[in-house]
């Protein structure tokens, strides 16, 4: 499997590899396997180092049938698009573009189950994007803020990012960081991603006592935690419109 000169990272670059199909180089790997990563809607590539480029590019030969029957059943994304309804904080919204060449003014307004872009473009995604992203993070800064305040721990600071691999994260010093992803959750799949970090400011661990908090501090911890793990990687659908 191995090649007797040295190999270099270099020399995969002449690997000829499908699209979404992302070569991760692991030393402690023992064989090369595919293995889909459904949080990018893509296929991991992993390769003990130093094994010939080509007996990968034979191996990627060999599975194409499959990569390309994996891929392509993969759901397909959800855009989000003038007209289109999608969930949002725990309820249905439906978003409506208001065009008006001559508007000095822009805004972005949630009014009940209507969330209304007013522009002087037809561009308005990135807008949406950002509305989206700091929205989330004040209302999950709000729920964060009060659960902590029920264990009487202080919170260093809440930030929100589109993490591909965990859905939140509390570091030691008590920050906290979620994918803004989760707006597009259930309510209560949110709230138990709060609950499960937070907790994780009395507890840095997966003990008994964590899961206990975590339960404590959540308004329907199984109802949460079942969604996440069942339809997480859902919330990787969401696609804003170019």
């Amino acid at each position: 499997m191995f090649s007797r000169f040295k190999i270099t990272k270099e020399d995969y670059d002449t690997l000829e590899l499908p699209d979404r199909v992302h070569l991760n180089l692991n030393q402690n790997a023992r064989r090369i396997a595919l293995r889909l990563d459904s949080k990018s809607k893509s296929i991991r590539l992993t390769v003990p180092k130093g094994t010939a480029p080509s007996k990968v590019q034979s191996f990627v030969n060999k599975n194409i049938l499959w990569i390309n029957n994996t891929l392509n059943s993969l759901p397909s994304d959800i855009i989000l698009k003038e007209n289109s309804t999608f969930p949002y904080m725990g309820k249905h919204i439906t978003l409506k573009v208001i065009t008006d060449k001559s508007a000095k003014t822009r805004k972005i307004t949630l009014e009940e189950t209507d969330l209304t872009i007013r522009t002087s473009s037809d561009i308005y995604s990135e807008r949406l994007k950002r509305w989206i992203i700091n929205d989330f993070k004040e209302k999950v800064k709000s729920i964060s803020e009060e659960k902590s305040l029920n264990i009487k721990k202080e919170i260093k600071s809440v930030r929100v990012s589109d993490t591909k691999t965990r859905w939140g994260s509390c570091s030691h010093d008590g920050r906290l960081c979620f994918s803004w992803r989760l707006a597009f959750a259930p309510y209560e799949a949110i709230d138990y991603v709060v609950a499960h970090e937070v907790a994780h400011l009395r507890h840095l661990d997966h003990s008994k006592e964590f899961w206990t908090l975590c339960e404590e501090l959540s308004i329907d911890y199984a109802a949460g935690k079942r969604w996440m793990k069942e339809n997480g990687s859902e919330l990787m659908r969401y696609v804003f419109a170019q």
